[in-house]
Protein backbone atom coordinates (compact mmCIF):
# COMPACT_ATOMS: atom_id res chain seq x y z
CA UNK A 1 0.00 0.00 0.00
CA UNK A 2 1.06 3.49 -1.06
CA UNK A 3 1.33 6.39 1.33
CA UNK A 4 -1.35 7.82 0.05
CA UNK A 5 -3.55 5.65 0.52
CA UNK A 6 -2.41 5.05 4.00
CA UNK A 7 -3.27 8.16 4.50
CA UNK A 8 -6.41 8.04 3.02
CA UNK A 9 -7.53 5.16 4.84
CA UNK A 10 -6.60 6.45 8.04
CA UNK A 11 -8.76 9.70 7.73
CA UNK A 12 -11.68 7.97 6.73
CA UNK A 13 -11.07 5.08 9.78
CA UNK A 14 -10.60 8.22 11.85
CA UNK A 15 -13.37 10.43 10.66
CA UNK A 16 -16.12 7.70 11.25
CA UNK A 17 -15.02 6.65 14.84
CA UNK A 18 -14.15 10.14 16.06
CA UNK A 19 -17.81 11.49 14.65
CA UNK A 20 -19.31 8.41 16.51
CA UNK A 21 -17.31 9.10 19.64
CA UNK A 22 -18.59 12.62 19.48
CA UNK A 23 -22.37 11.90 18.47
CA UNK A 24 -23.04 8.78 20.38
CA UNK A 25 -20.24 8.10 22.80
CA UNK A 26 -22.61 5.83 24.73
CA UNK A 27 -23.54 3.63 22.07
CA UNK A 28 -19.91 3.39 20.73
CA UNK A 29 -18.41 2.72 24.37
CA UNK A 30 -21.34 -0.32 25.14
CA UNK A 31 -20.62 -2.29 21.48
CA UNK A 32 -16.90 -2.10 22.70
CA UNK A 33 -18.80 -3.51 26.12
CA UNK A 34 -17.14 -0.81 27.86
CA UNK A 35 -18.06 -0.55 31.28
CA UNK A 36 -20.42 2.96 31.66
CA UNK A 37 -19.57 4.87 34.56
CA UNK A 38 -19.66 9.08 35.41
CA UNK A 39 -17.42 10.54 32.90
CA UNK A 40 -16.76 7.56 30.55
CA UNK A 41 -18.53 9.26 27.54
CA UNK A 42 -17.24 12.78 28.17
CA UNK A 43 -14.35 10.81 27.92
CA UNK A 44 -15.13 8.94 24.45
CA UNK A 45 -15.76 12.34 23.21
CA UNK A 46 -12.62 13.75 23.81
CA UNK A 47 -11.20 10.68 22.27
CA UNK A 48 -13.36 11.06 19.43
CA UNK A 49 -12.33 14.69 19.04
CA UNK A 50 -8.75 13.47 18.83
CA UNK A 51 -9.67 10.97 16.00
CA UNK A 52 -10.74 13.97 13.82
CA UNK A 53 -7.17 15.38 14.41
CA UNK A 54 -5.99 12.26 12.97
CA UNK A 55 -8.32 12.24 10.27
CA UNK A 56 -7.49 16.27 9.49
CA UNK A 57 -3.70 15.59 9.73
CA UNK A 58 -4.02 12.41 7.80
CA UNK A 59 -6.21 13.69 5.10
CA UNK A 60 -4.39 16.87 4.45
CA UNK A 61 -0.79 15.13 4.86
CA UNK A 62 -1.75 12.57 1.20
CA UNK A 63 -0.79 16.38 -0.23
CA UNK A 64 2.27 17.43 1.63
CA UNK A 65 5.62 17.01 -0.57
CA UNK A 66 8.28 17.52 1.80
CA UNK A 67 10.18 14.15 3.11
CA UNK A 68 10.56 15.33 6.02
CA UNK A 69 6.77 16.57 7.21
CA UNK A 70 5.72 12.82 5.38
CA UNK A 71 8.82 10.88 7.80
CA UNK A 72 6.79 12.79 10.75
CA UNK A 73 3.55 11.69 10.03
CA UNK A 74 4.55 8.33 9.12
CA UNK A 75 6.64 8.15 12.17
CA UNK A 76 3.99 9.35 14.43
CA UNK A 77 1.51 6.92 12.82
CA UNK A 78 3.33 4.04 13.33
CA UNK A 79 4.15 4.87 16.84
CA UNK A 80 0.21 5.72 18.08
CA UNK A 81 -1.13 2.60 16.18
CA UNK A 82 1.50 -0.11 17.67
CA UNK A 83 0.43 1.26 21.34
CA UNK A 84 -3.31 1.52 20.36
CA UNK A 85 -2.95 -2.14 19.20
CA UNK A 86 -1.00 -2.90 22.45
CA UNK A 87 -3.73 -0.93 24.66
CA UNK A 88 -6.89 -2.87 22.58
CA UNK A 89 -4.95 -6.20 23.09
CA UNK A 90 -4.17 -5.98 27.00
CA UNK A 91 -7.73 -4.08 27.13
CA UNK A 92 -9.50 -7.57 25.46
CA UNK A 93 -7.62 -10.02 26.94
CA UNK A 94 -8.09 -8.18 30.74
CA UNK A 95 -11.55 -7.77 29.92
CA UNK A 96 -11.86 -4.08 30.15
CA UNK A 97 -13.17 -4.38 26.03
CA UNK A 98 -15.38 -7.22 24.95
CA UNK A 99 -15.20 -9.34 21.85
CA UNK A 100 -15.50 -6.38 19.73
CA UNK A 101 -12.07 -4.67 21.62
CA UNK A 102 -10.29 -7.25 18.62
CA UNK A 103 -11.59 -5.17 15.84
CA UNK A 104 -9.69 -2.22 17.90
CA UNK A 105 -6.82 -4.30 17.15
CA UNK A 106 -7.68 -5.75 13.76
CA UNK A 107 -7.57 -1.33 12.78
CA UNK A 108 -5.16 -0.55 14.90
CA UNK A 109 -2.84 -3.46 13.58
CA UNK A 110 -3.58 -2.65 9.75
CA UNK A 111 -2.64 0.56 10.21
CA UNK A 112 0.64 -0.62 11.97
CA UNK A 113 1.71 -2.78 9.16
CA UNK A 114 1.19 0.03 6.80
CA UNK A 115 3.34 2.49 8.49
CA UNK A 116 5.53 0.17 9.29
CA UNK A 117 5.97 -0.90 4.94
CA UNK A 118 6.19 2.21 4.39
CA UNK A 119 8.59 3.11 7.26
CA UNK A 120 11.09 0.34 6.06
CA UNK A 121 10.63 1.23 2.76
CA UNK A 122 11.13 5.00 3.32
CA UNK A 123 8.50 5.49 0.49
CA UNK A 124 7.25 8.92 1.90
CA UNK A 125 6.16 10.07 -1.51
CA UNK A 126 2.20 10.27 -0.66
CA UNK A 127 1.42 11.54 -4.17
CA UNK A 128 2.86 8.62 -6.01
CA UNK A 129 0.01 5.48 -7.41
Amino acid sequence: MNLRALLTLNAILATLHGLGFILAPALLLSLYRITQAPGTSLLGQLFGTELLVVAITCWKGRDFTSTSALSALVLAGLVANAVGAIICVRATLNGVMGVTGWLGVLIYGVLTIGYLSVQLRKGYNASAA
